[in-house]
């Protein structure tokens, strides 16, 4: 195959913008402001409220991470839709390791799944 009239520095595959530095600036200043957040909210005692409040700050870190570090703001649907499907993945997990928890304090767990259940109560409504 002839490839002398191929222009190597244009990319053929398809459009792929590329992030500035100022962007870059800006998703790490998110982060370390979301870790300042996570350290404020784990000294403070906000009682039912508080772990909620560390996992929301911690899905948001999680999507700057899958936005800016992973392409994923300007990729195509596909790569959204594995993207995604990962996180639910994850979320499955989470669902599952905390079934096991709650399963295996079944003796002495009744007041701890009792806190469990006020907790997600706060957290959903």
């Amino acid at each position: 195959m002839d490839y002398s009239n191929v222009d190597h520095n244009q990319e053929t595959h398809g459009h792929h913008q590329v992030a500035s530095v100022r962007a870059y600036l800006l998703n790490f200043a998110g982060l370390m402001i979301l870790l300042v957040l996570t350290v404020l909210v784990a000294y403070l005692d906000l009682g039912a409220i508080g772990k909620p409040l560390t996992l929301l700050i911690a899905v948001s870190k999680a999507a700057l991470i899958l936005l800016f570090f992973m392409h994923l703001r300007n990729s195509t649907g596909l790569v959204w839709v594995f993207g995604t499907m990962g996180f639910f993945f994850l979320i499955i997990m989470f669902i599952i390791a905390m079934g096991d928890y709650v399963a295996r304090e079944t003796i002495q767990g009744d007041q701890q799944l009792l806190g469990l259940i006020t907790t997600l109560q706060a957290f959903i409504g």
